[in-house]
């Protein structure tokens, strides 16, 4: 067993509000009671890793992630050879609803990829070559755009999961256009969630990864979406919808007459009994 006293800069407040840190450990790896003046957010890419604070203890496994609050004593032991990827956030920007006591983070597959990409060298929330071309180019037409992320930000991008819900959009028009290579938004799980979508629906697939619809691919995508908005924003076709629900409601009211009243009583508003 090998016992350590982590020696890092990263949790100390000089430097960027999120700093991130990578270290690999070996089974049995004991980092010894330490603390920091940031706030901590600690994931395994993979083995597990036990955690320690007072009488509190946790088994982290890969799906989980521990938010640690600055300045409290705590320790680490690695079961299995563990993958360490921690951020750390200066107490200014920690958000205010955050837990004052350690807690449990579910790792989603998108804060995966927030955790696992950054490192020290290159400090990006989206590590790829596509990404980080994509992102350094934007100071040449804005220039005064910041490269940096809050931490609000990565908390609701990690709360992000649109494919959870992609079944109840219908029928409400839905255009999905995915890249064959993305590595952000992985192609194979855009797929999966448009395969669960209902009528009416269009998929458009494109060469390249996640920001050629930007960029090489940006003519083929907008003109996709510009037929998709014209065919289904158009007066034409909302009034088409009116139309069919107008006859819904009359075909309704006729078989229930009493529903009917019961519908006008409420204003309207009782759509689950019309």
């Amino acid at each position: 067993m090998t016992s350590l006293q982590p020696q890092t800069v990263q949790g100390r407040l000089a430097g960027p509000p999120v700093r991130a840190l990578t270290r690999s450990y070996a089974n049995g790896t004991v980092i010894l009671p330490h603390c920091h003046e940031r706030g901590q957010v600690v994931y395994a890419a993979s083995g597990v890793m036990e955690l320690s604070a007072g009488d509190d203890l946790w088994i982290i496994p890969p799906q989980r992630a521990l938010w640690m609050p600055p300045d409290l004593l705590h320790s680490l032991r690695a079961m299995g050879t563990v993958e360490l990827r921690t951020v750390f956030v200066h107490p200014a920007h920690i958000p205010m609803n955050f837990p004052k006591r350690p807690a449990v983070v579910s790792i989603s597959p998108l804060l995966r990829e927030l955790m696992v990409i950054p490192t020290e060298a290159s400090r990006g929330i989206y590590g790829g070559a596509d990404a980080v071309a994509f992102w350094t180019s934007a100071a040449e037409i804005a220039p005064s755009w910041r490269n940096d992320v809050t931490l609000r930000s990565l908390e609701q991008a990690s709360e992000y999961e649109p494919g959870m819900v992609i079944d109840r959009i219908g029928p409400t028009p839905l255009l999905m256009i995915v890249a064959d290579k993305d590595d952000v938004t992985p192609t194979d799980l855009a797929l999966a969630a448009y395969n669960r979508a209902t009528e009416p629906k269009r998929l458009r697939i494109i060469a390249g990864g996640h920001f050629a619809p930007y960029l090489a691919q940006f003519e083929a995508a907008s003109s996709t979406a510009l037929a998709w908005f014209t065919a289904y924003l158009t007066p034409a076709y909302r009034d088409a919808r009116l139309l069919r629900a107008q006859s819904v409601w009359a075909g309704r009211t006729r078989r229930s007459p009493v529903v009917l009243r019961r519908g006008l009583f409420c204003n309207f508003g009782c759509g689950d009994r019309i």
